[in-house]
């Protein structure tokens, strides 16, 4: 605001705070800023930096709601919520109702007891959450090999074992008859400063049966140079089909955040507190 009693090149603003308040006094480009405990308006300290008040801009602030909706729990044809139809037809429904916010739970793929909030990976996403009828339209599946799969009968509850032993099974079909293009190298290149390491350790951790990296053979638990190699070689079409999944599960969690966003809807995400011990980050 400006006081009658300055002149028309002095402006003071003064914003609010819980603590204190700052004052920003105006002369030509330069501000003197005064930052006075409301306790005691004496103490203080004062810098100079300069201020560019015609473009400084009122924020209004409104009110929003939204949904929390874990990704998993979006009915689903092939026994857990997916980057599917209905991920779609949820956020149409946001939109129609008025809602500005989408809240989710972590997106990491889950370990023992199949928790989001304890992930083998700090990046990767869950490939649980890869739609098979995306899968179907780019003609790596066929509708009768996804119909065959068991992926637990009860539309209300997501069968995890069932879901473990039969999502990666035909998750390697589709692989099996994918052929790397160019979208695929990009990307493979754009994430190897993680993708690299969660894709060799998921590779040997299944080699091993799915134990701790810290039951590991020494020379791997220590990421011995040429055990590393060994391994790399070994396992190479293993870790092939570990980025092949992770290729599929980022191009269609961007398409679906894309349409989210135009829609005016914004995802507000979620991570664990702690990085699991169980996972390629702490091996790493």
């Amino acid at each position: 605001y400006c006081n009658k009693n300055m002149n028309s090149n002095q402006k003071i603003l003064v914003l609010p705070h819980i603590l204190c308040y700052i004052e920003f006094k105006v002369i030509g480009n330069v501000t003197d800023t005064v930052t006075r405990n409301r306790a005691d308006p004496s103490a203080g300290r004062c810098f100079q930096m300069p201020v560019d008040l015609p473009n400084v801009k009122r924020r209004s602030i409104m009110r929003e709601s939204g949904v929390l909706l874990p990704v998993a729990s979006l009915p689903s044809d092939y026994g857990i919520g997916c980057f599917s139809k209905e991920a779609y037809e949820f956020v149409d429904q946001l939109k129609a109702g008025g809602q500005k916010n989408w809240q989710i739970l972590p997106l990491g793929p889950t370990g023992y007891g199949d928790s989001p909030y304890q992930s083998f990976s700090t990046f990767a996403g869950n490939p649980y959450f890869i739609d098979l009828e995306t899968l179907i339209e780019e003609e790596l599946l066929t509708r009768e090999e996804c119909d065959a799969c068991d992926f637990g009968d009860n539309a209300e509850f997501i069968d995890y074992e069932k879901i473990y032993l039969s999502r990666f099974k035909i998750l390697r079909k589709a692989f099996e008859r994918f052929v790397p293009d160019e979208g695929f190298e990009t990307f493979a290149e754009e994430n190897k400063d993680w993708l690299e390491d969660y894709a060799l350790y998921m590779a040997i951790k299944n080699s091993l049966g799915g134990i701790s990296w810290s039951q590991w053979p020494a020379d791997l638990k220590r990421r011995i140079p040429q055990a590393m190699e060994e391994k790399k070689k070994e396992l190479a079409e293993e870790i092939q089909f570990i980025r092949f999944q992770q290729y599929e599960f980022t191009k269609q969690w961007t398409k679906l955040k894309k349409y989210a966003n135009d829609q005016g809807i914004r995802i507000i995400g979620d991570i664990p507190i702690y990085v699991a011990f169980d996972s390629a980050d702490a091996w790493a």
